[in-house]
């Protein structure tokens, strides 16, 4: 077990991470496919608000602006609702899956680049999701792939995957990466 433990390993880091056409294509079409995500939310306690914010930002309104106006998440104002805290950061997909509400990780999981998504219901309110688009994060997805290609791909794999799993162990949730019980 502990030898292919590490030949798992081994092959992992022997993955090169996708050119910039390839990593665009793969992003364009399901972001979560690189094992990465660039996210921008905002949070309120009602679904009313969330429906408002999201006309606004369908509209034409800024995002980050909108954030910082309605998100009851103390940071939005700064950081535009990047969950980060960074502006144009994006994190490793198992961060969201492990930690972040698995109802927010599916919707994020859900949305297309460019387009605010919503109202996703999580245990802390509704959400307003954009997923940036790939030409504002292109910098930080190369850098994080650079560094971890083979894990990110594999993850984003299982994310965009349809999994099947025998009822007898669970099923397979991909917004937390694991496989869950019935």
């Amino acid at each position: 077990m502990i030898i292919d433990l590490n030949a798992g390993t081994l092959a992992l880091k022997r993955v090169v991470a996708p050119d910039a056409k390839t990593a665009a294509k793969m992003y364009n079409d399901a972001p979560a496919s690189l094992g990465v995500m660039c996210v921008r939310h905002l949070v309120v306690k009602e679904e009313a608000k969330a429906k408002e914010a999201l006309k606004k930002i369908t509209d034409g309104a800024d995002f980050a602006t909108i954030a910082g106006e309605y998100s009851i998440e103390p940071n939005a104002k700064e950081s535009g609702g990047a969950l980060s805290g960074e502006k144009n950061a994006c994190m490793q997909l198992s961060e969201y899956q492990s930690g972040f509400d698995p109802d927010f990780t599916a919707g994020a999981l859900l949305a297309k680049p460019g387009i605010a998504t919503g109202p996703v219901k999580s245990s802390f309110g509704y959400h307003v999701i954009l997923i940036r688009p790939f030409v504002e994060v292109a910098t930080d997805i190369s850098a994080l792939l650079e560094a971890n290609a083979g894990e990110l791909l594999f993850n984003g794999y299982l994310a965009t995957t349809k999994i099947k799993v025998d009822s007898a162990y669970g099923r397979w949730n991909s917004a937390r990466g694991a496989i869950i019980a019935n």
